[in-house]
């Protein structure tokens, strides 16, 4: 009496292992783990206009040297504009 053969069929094989290799690249990610060769998002998360590599003033920005910065900063106070360096 020959008996079937029960297991995992190859395709539920596949697809448990690209679940596992996305699971294992999104804990990387969030984790941190591939920081070191992705994008810095240093400059898009700053707060304050000297982390963006300015200086907040309230005269105008040096032309050809500087670039008036857009945007909140909490060290740029009311009437103040933040100068990036170019």
């Amino acid at each position: 009496m020959p008996s079937k053969a029960q297991g995992l069929s190859l395709n539920t094989i596949v697809i448990a292992a690209i679940v596992l290799i996305v699971l294992l690249l999104l804990v990387g990610v969030t984790t941190g783990y591939f920081g070191k060769w992705g994008p810095k998002f240093g400059s898009v998360t700053a707060t304050s206009c000297s982390e963006k590599g300015g200086t907040p003033t309230t005269g105008d920005c040096l032309l050809g040297k500087a670039q008036e910065a857009s945007g909140f900063y909490e060290d740029v106070k009311e009437g103040q504009k933040c100068c990036l360096k170019q």
